[in-house]
């Protein structure tokens, strides 16, 4: 009886294989993407926006560009004319500190032009970090300047509301999952010239 031998390139090709079998096959992820699509645009709900910031920071001595587009609704019309154009640079100081700087530009309320900025910090002050897991605390704010009318209940500093904001997020890292959450505080003042409306003008956000 002759001993089983087994070949380094049979290991190798066995160990090759083994994770390409364990993948989700391509058609799946396309029908979970067509899903999802499908999904929220049947939903009813407020908005979700998505460039929530995680206690997690860009690399130290970095610089990212962001270029945000809106369109939206204008009042008393179904069409979507308001345009806001944001370019947004951000730049890694150090492994705890962030900066943001943006610019807003639209034709809400007049033609296309400039219409204010705002800027952006975040200072991470707890790091505990381990194999594949971390738990990090920041804490952040944002001052905007806005010079157009105020015509909207909610409250926004991206753009439309001058005013400030500052609080805290803790992310919660587990091998490949992120879980953040965050609460803050802010304030809304005039824009400029025009006034803010008489009613409430602070309010407190949380995400999760």
């Amino acid at each position: 009886m002759q001993p089983e031998t087994v070949s380094a390139f049979t290991m190798l090709q066995s160990d090759v294989m083994e994770p390409a079998e364990r993948q989700v096959p391509f058609f799946m992820k396309v029908y979970i993407i067509i899903f999802f699509t499908c999904v929220s645009f049947l939903a009813k709900a407020q908005e979700l926006f998505v460039f929530t910031e995680p206690a997690s920071n860009m690399a130290a001595k970095s610089v990212g560009l962001r270029l945000n587009n809106f369109l939206m609704h204008q009042v008393n019309s179904s069409s979507y004319s308001s345009y806001q154009l944001t370019p947004e640079v951000m730049v890694g100081v150090s492994k705890k500190i962030m900066l943001h700087g943006d610019l807003f530009f639209s034709n809400m309320h007049s033609n296309f032009g400039f219409k204010g900025g705002s800027v952006y910090g975040k200072y991470r002050f707890f790091s505990n970090d381990d194999i594949q897991k971390h738990f990090r605390m920041a804490a952040f704010g944002r001052v905007s300047s806005v010079n157009m009318p105020v015509r909207q209940e909610d409250i926004s500093l991206y753009g439309m509301n001058s005013g400030y904001e500052g609080g805290l997020t803790v992310t919660q890292l587990l091998h490949k999952v992120a879980l953040s959450a965050s609460g803050s505080f802010l304030k809304a003042m005039s824009n400029g010239l025009y006034k803010f409306p008489d009613g409430n003008n602070k309010d407190v956000n949380y995400t999760l």
